[in-house]
C-alpha cells in the first residue's frame, strides 16, 4: 500500500469550490484509495492524504480525459509525495 499526500493548487477556483467536485467523487475514489484526510492550507491551496491500495487504477483515473479537462477548467495543478515513516530513534 502506498501512503500518498498530494499538494493542490487551485489557479482558477477556491479550495471549497474544488471540494465541491472532490465529494461527488467519494464513491470513485474509493476504489483506489482509502483514509482520506484533506486539509485546506489556504484559499487556492489543499493537502490531500490516503493510503492508495491500487496505484495502477488511480494513474488510470488521473489520466481520464474528463478528470483532464475539469483540472484544467479549475486551473488544479498538483505535486504527489510518496511517505515514508520517520526512522525511530
Amino acid at each position: 500500500m502506498l501512503n500518498f499526500m498530494a499538494v493542490i493548487k487551485f489557479n482558477k477556483c477556491t479550495f471549497d469550490e474544488w471540494k465541491k467536485e472532490m465529494e461527488e467523487d467519494t464513491e470513485m475514489d474509493g476504489l483506489f484509495m482509502r483514509d482520506v484526510m484533506l486539509a485546506k492550507a489556504g484559499e487556492h491551496t489543499a493537502i490531500l492524504c490516503a493510503d492508495v491500495f491500487d496505484r495502477e487504477l488511480q494513474k488510470m483515473m488521473l489520466s481520464d480525459p474528463a478528470f483532464i479537462e475539469i483540472h484544467e477548467q479549475m486551473g488544479i495543478e498538483f505535486t504527489e509525495y510518496e511517505l515514508k515513516p520517520a526512522p525511530t530513534s
